[in-house]
Formats: structure tokens, sequence, C-alpha cells
């Protein structure tokens, strides 16, 4: 096996550490077939059998920061099944014969049902009838292309297939979800304690209006195997698309953004799940063509406290007020390829302060309240990117993590590294915290650590995004 970039031709310092950072983990190799790692200036990794976890990037606490390092570290059997992390491909279906679907909308298939999916009228009750009728006769719930409200949560129960049709959409709607000191979901992926097969691919899921005590979308269920409980190719989206009048034509002022919704995910303490390929969107702006506001404070984006294992690959996660990933005392969890960006309305220009419009609430929903900020230090005032809160075993590998603007109205930041302080936070060490490749653009610190020290960005930690970018290739803490 073979790592690494040759230089061709000449490429400045900076350049040449955001090419040079590469990392080999877990790989047994043929004794014909010798693992190198290679730099401009020579080899950096020799042939051997055998590489646990190696790095040449910028590391936290190694001296100087930028070069190789080499350790040990033994996956936890919950999160990596035989020492390996689970990648489970949505399913295709192709082997069923169409006697295996039903389409929710036809009466003939559905238990003879009425499924209308135009956002008429509340479906709550008649869609969590169609979605037990499937899962009780194993078949496949079809979603074609719609809008399907509900004002009162959506229950997909165990044994649950579901596929949709370009984001068939489930949306949140009315006063059941509108009571911030009493959250509820949305869509509900189980009751807690449930044990079996739930998986969801090629859905939307979003609210209809102001929604401050929505949690769009939770997991409660897990499975005996990873991927049993899975979402896969899917949105979650807070204002920005029509059909949701009510939002788009309230969150419009930029002094008051509107509490639209809760949280996007939530992964209860006993769920277990696999996500793929998910964009967990709060809009910045309009994406169809009409008149409408985008001024939003959403909450929380995805909030983990899961302790059974937790398959976060490919998420997008974006523009939420308070954090985009929040990990809170959650154990077994294995993040990939995370993409974040910071709410554009927040920075110098912030004309509500975070965490206003929202109470933060520390001890039930693990909330950062920003105490730690002056009262006018609006660049520590943002919504941070991975928000990480004590746990144990969490794996992390390539968060690229932006802030763009200062303000509303799209306004420039003051210059490269000044648009945010502190992109990814770490409260408390998990134990054994495995992270790789934190990446940030225009923040000044791309990591603040739970011992209060700040990985600032140009002390070192230069990569990722040219001319602002921030990069922490390697934070193993105790495992250097």
């Amino acid at each position: 096996m073979q790592t690494g970039l040759r230089k061709e031709g000449t490429a400045s310092p900076e350049l040449q550490k955001f090419l040079n950072a590469l990392k080999a983990e877990g790989r047994l190799l043929k004794p014909e077939e010798p693992a190198t790692a290679f730099v401009p200036g020579g080899t950096v990794l020799g042939a051997q059998s055998h590489v646990d976890t190696f790095t040449y990037a910028n590391t936290v606490g190694r001296d100087p920061i930028y070069g190789a390092t080499g350790s040990t570290n033994t996956r936890p059997a919950a999160l990596a099944p035989g020492g390996r992390f689970p990648v489970v491909p949505a399913p295709n279906y192709a082997s069923n014969p169409t006697t295996d679907f039903i389409n929710v909308k036809d009466p003939s298939q559905n238990g003879g049902h009425t499924v209308l999916g135009d956002n008429t009228i509340d479906e709550s009750a008649v869609l969590n009838q169609v979605l037990q009728y499937a899962a009780d006769n194993n078949k496949i719930a079809y979603f074609p292309f719609g809008k399907y409200r509900v004002d009162s949560t959506l229950l997909v129960p165990v044994g649950s297939r579901i596929i949709g049709e370009a984001w068939s959409t489930i949306t949140g709607n009315g006063a059941f979800f509108k009571d911030l000191s009493n959250p509820k979901p949305i869509v509900a992926v189980g009751n807690p304690g449930d044990v079996g097969l739930a998986q969801i691919q090629d859905m939307r899921f979003t609210v209809s209006d102001v929604l401050p005590g929505a949690i769009i979308l939770q997991f409660n269920m897990r499975g005996t195997s990873p991927g049993d409980v899975g979402l896969w190719s899917s949105l979650i989206t807070v204002g920005g698309t029509r059909g949701a009048s009510a939002l788009t034509n309230t969150c419009h002022d930029p002094s008051s953004e509107y509490q639209a919704a809760f949280l996007g995910m939530y992964f209860a303490p006993d769920s277990s799940a696999y996500v793929e390929n998910v964009w967990n969107w709060v809009a910045d702006h309009i994406t169809e063509s009409f008149a409408g506001g985008s001024n939003i404070a959403a909450k929380g984006g995805a909030l983990v406290a899961s302790t059974r294992g937790t398959w976060l690959h490919a998420l997008g996660s974006e523009h939420w007020w308070l954090y985009q990933l929040n990990l809170h005392q959650a154990s077994n969890v294995l993040i990939t390829l995370l993409q974040s960006e910071t709410n554009y309305d927040q920075g110098d220009h912030v004309q509500q302060t975070p965490p206003a419009p929202w109470v933060a609430d520390i001890t039930n929903w693990g909330d950062p309240d920003f105490s730690w900020c002056s009262g006018g230090d609006t660049r520590c005032r943002m919504g941070f990117a991975n928000y990480i809160q004590g746990g144990s075993d969490i794996y992390t590998y390539a968060s690229a993590s932006w802030a763009f603007f200062s303000g509303p109205g799209y306004q420039p930041c003051a210059g490269a590294y000044q648009c945010q302080n502190y992109m990814h936070w770490i409260s408390e060490t998990p134990k054994n915290l495995q992270a790789f490749g934190l990446c940030s653009k225009d923040a000044w610190a791309t990591l603040h650590l739970a011992d209060g020290t700040n990985i600032v960005s140009q002390d070192g930690f230069t990569g990722s995004w040219p001319g602002g970018g921030g990069d922490v290739g390697r934070y193993t803490p105790g495992n250097i």
C-alpha cells in the first residue's frame, strides 16, 4: 500500500503541509506489498506488514507540531464489530418482486386507507396506520413524491422499510410541536427499548411553521447489526422551500431570528443508528424563487446521546444556531466526512447574540451557554461545528467546517481567520478520543481543548481552506 503525494515542481511550505497530511490505520499487508508513506523530502513510513495508526500531520501535543506519529488503538466492538468500521450501502431492493412493495397512497395496497400527501390535512393518524400495516405484513413502504403533513408524531415502527421518490416529504405542523419546554419528535424511529429493523432512504423531513418544540427526526431504537436502523440519502430541512409560508413569511427579521425548530436530529441514549449521505440544513437563502425570509435560529443540528453505536458517514449539518453536531456524554460514535457551516447571521454584526433567542438547557439537552465569552464577544458566541462533552470511544475523521460571513445580509468578515473564534469545542475530553482532520475556515482557533488550551489556526495548524483554513490533523489525547 502507498499513501501520500509526490511533489511536482515547487510549493509553499504551507501548501506542502496541506498536501502532505496523511493517515494510515488498521492495515494488514502482504509481505511483498509494503506500506510506504512518502512526502517531499523522503519516506516517512517504511515497509512493514501492519500499520495500526500512523499520521503525518499537524498534531496536538507533538513537538514539532508537524510530522510523523504512530500509535496503537483497539477499536471498541460496539462500534467496529470484528475490528472493522461498518460501511453499509442503502438497500436497493433489486431482487424484491413488486408484490413486496406498497404505495402508501393506494388504498388497494395500504390496508384500505386514504392518504393525500398534498399538505392540506393532518395525516399523522392514517400514516401511522399505514406504516404499521406495512411492517406487520413485511412490506416496503413506498412514498410517492408529495408532502405528507403530520400534526403529531409519526412513528416508524419496528420492521419498517421506507423509500421515497425524489425526497418525498414529511412535514411537521401545528400546536403539538410548539412547546419548547416539552419538545416532541415529528418523526420517531421506534420507541425506547425497541430492537429490530427500521431502514429509511430518499426522504425529506421538515417543518411547515415556526415550531420551537419540534425534534424533526428522533432515533429511539436499535438493531442487532449496524445498518439495521439506518437513514440514507435523505434531507432534514428548515425553511428555504415552498410549502411552508407560515415559516418563510415570519422569519425575515435579522434582529429577531425565530425559533423554527428545536433539533434537526436526536439520537436518544438507548438508540443505535447508521446515517449516510444526509443533509441537515437550516436555510440560509430561499431556494425556489419566491419571496420569503430565512433569518432562522433553529437550536441544534444533530444531538448524539447514544452509547450503543452511532455511525455518521457524510453528514452535512449547516446553519443551526448553537451547534451543528453535539456529542453529549455519547459513546461509540464514528463520524466521517462531516460538513458544517456556521449560521450566516452570526459574527461581528449579529443582531441577536447567541444563545438568544434560546435559553441554554445544559442539564437536559447539553446546550452550550457561551458563559466563557464576554457579553459583547460576538465571535465567541457562535454555533460550534463539533461540540464534544465527555463520553467515550469517539472516532472522528475529516470534518470540513466553515464560517463564511459575519452577520445578516452576507456581510464579509474582517479578514482571514477573523469570522469565528472557535470552530470545534471540547468541554470535557472523552475517554479514547481519536480525532483526525478537524478543519476550519476563518476561525481564530480551529479547536478548543477541555483544559482551556486553544489550538490557534495560525500557530502551526494551517491547512484545509486556502488562505484562511485551519487543520488539526491529529488530536488523540494520551495516545500521541
